[in-house]
């Protein structure tokens, strides 16, 4: 996903592949976490993950490495510091609600990018333990986030770095599109009781209506700005 993510040039795209909920499908699959309302307030905290390192690198001139740590931090303590459940309904009105203010406050700016450089292996090697790490912290971080982990951003941080030069766009035009990863999380939760493949399919199904919603918004947005 982050080289993807790397090599992709529209924001709208990147923020797209990021949302894609193939972290939280690998978790899922394990069948050891209840979905609840406390996943959806954890779509909540990966965008704050995202505003916070944006506004440590971009305003605060921290380097990219200190934002995203600081801000992943700030995810744990916030996380362990919630209850452990949460009830479904009123966490997706409410992220819901807040997903629309945000859209409505601002739309997403939309530029390209210049071509990214040839990726060379030491750079290569240095993403993939990277990556490698996150994903074995997943155990440790297992017992410290409960249900939280679901959302936590194991690849966010390396994205968060590769996207460092368009940061803040890049936070707007994944606030949008998250709205996809809460559309996952309830349509998982609405089938879970009927077991682990159930629920991934009708997640993905939930998110795929979601993804559709927003490029459809986006499109009229584009229209809409031509006249």
């Amino acid at each position: 996903m982050v080289w993807a993510i790397g090599l992709i040039r529209p924001v709208r795209v990147r923020a797209l592949v990021y949302s894609l909920p193939i972290p939280m499908t690998l978790v899922l699959a394990g069948g050891t976490v209840r979905v609840d309302g406390a996943q959806v307030v954890g779509v909540l905290l990966l965008v704050a993950f995202l505003a916070v390192t944006a506004f440590l690198h971009v305003r605060m001139k921290a380097p990219a490495v200190l934002a995203v740590v600081t801000a992943a931090a700030g995810y744990v303590l916030v996380a362990w510091a919630l209850p452990a459940r949460l009830p479904l309904l009123p966490c997706l009105l409410a992220v819901a609600g807040l997903w629309l203010v945000g859209v409505l406050v601002r739309p997403t700016p939309e530029f390209e990018r210049p071509a990214p450089p040839p990726l060379s292996w030491p750079v290569a090697a240095a993403k993939l333990t990277a990556v490698l790490a996150a994903s074995f912290s997943m155990v440790w971080l297992g017992g410290l986030l409960a249900g939280l982990v679901v959302t936590f951003p194991y690849s966010g941080v390396l994205v968060a770095v590769e996207v460092r030069r368009e940061l803040v766009a890049f936070t707007w035009a994944f606030t949008r599109t998250a709205i996809g990863l809460v559309g996952f999380i309830g349509g998982f939760a609405a089938a879970q009781e009927h077991g682990t493949a159930a629920g991934l399919a009708a997640g993905w199904l939930a998110y795929a209506v979601c993804a559709a919603a927003v490029h459809r918004l986006s499109r009229s947005e584009a229209v809409a700005g031509r006249r």
